[in-house]
């Protein structure tokens, strides 16, 4: 699964770095955080109406969404603020380096996130610890690299994967007492709106003049 997952966000970054040679970062986040919202609602409503269990896919519904933001709306919109601000540094550094160094250095969010597991008293099992050690020493020699650059981009990765776990280890104790894919299409539509309060105050997209349409 792992192994899929990364895959998966390499190509991603390709995707992404493709998408911004015509729409700017705050775009790129907000737009599939918006779709990717849609779709989960879509997704439940399609279950439900087949009468489909496989899974909690069932859950999504309005009321699902209107009790989860509810009872942890604040917070969802908090760790959605930092979740849009790593993917928006995430971008950056696809934009300046290129989709590969981005892609390995994101695993760096993994080792923020085991830790932050040890330190909630979890076990660390052999080949999480040989993960860790493998993705550090990497990064390890990114920043030994005589280019600059490299040592830029592993700074702004770093910033990013500490926002980005940050962000999932709030979404992940909200989960726990709720709907996980109610609370992940909250996330998102928050990250989506972010993202475009963000593109907004920076004028990067502008709100229609009505008297000119």
């Amino acid at each position: 699964m792992l192994a899929v997952s990364v895959l998966c966000n390499a190509l991603r970054y390709h995707f992404d770095k493709a998408a911004m040679k015509s729409c700017t970062p705050d775009m790129v986040v907000a737009i599939p955080a918006l779709m990717g919202s849609a779709l989960l609602f879509v997704t439940g409503w399609v279950w439900r109406s087949f009468g489909w269990r496989a899974g909690p896919m069932h859950e999504v519904s309005l009321g699902g969404i209107h009790r989860c933001i509810s009872k942890f709306g604040v917070f969802l919109f908090l760790s959605a603020a930092l979740g849009a601000m790593g993917g928006w540094l995430l971008l950056k550094a696809v934009q300046q380096y290129g989709p590969e160094t981005a892609a390995f250095l994101a695993n760096l969010t993994l080792v923020f996130l085991v830790l932050a597991g040890i330190f909630s008293n979890e076990k660390l099992n052999l080949a999480e610890g040989g993960l860790i050690l493998a993705i550090l020493f990497g990064a390890f020699l990114f920043a030994r690299h005589p280019s600059g650059g490299v040592a830029g981009a592993l700074g702004l990765m770093f910033l990013s994967c500490g926002l980005t776990a940050v962000k999932q280890i709030m979404v992940k104790r909200v989960s726990s007492n709720g709907s996980f894919f109610n609370v992940m299409l909250v996330v998102q539509l928050f990250i989506g709106i972010w993202a475009l309060a963000a593109g907004l105050s920076l004028g990067h997209i502008h709100v229609p003049d009505l008297h000119g349409w």
